[in-house]
């Protein structure tokens, strides 16, 4: 995850509504795997049994905030 906290010169119209602070942030999960193994996933299954038997790929996401303080 990344995110960046705008200082308060760069809120400019944000700051005469009354905003304090702003922040965006970027989150991005199972964006690469680095492994020999030529299964499935390494992270299926469980501590008992390592099975490759799920019916979906883990997805790889992307997800962005934006957080505003008064």
């Amino acid at each position: 995850s990344v995110r960046y906290r705008f200082g308060s010169r760069a809120l400019g119209l944000l700051s005469r509504v009354g905003a304090r602070g702003a922040s965006v942030a970027l989150v991005g999960r199972n964006l690469l795997t680095f492994t020999d193994y030529k299964g499935y996933d390494p992270e299926v299954g469980n501590t008992l049994t390592r099975l490759d038997s799920f019916d979906y790929p883990r997805f790889r996401t992307l997800t962005g905030t934006m957080t505003l303080t008064f």
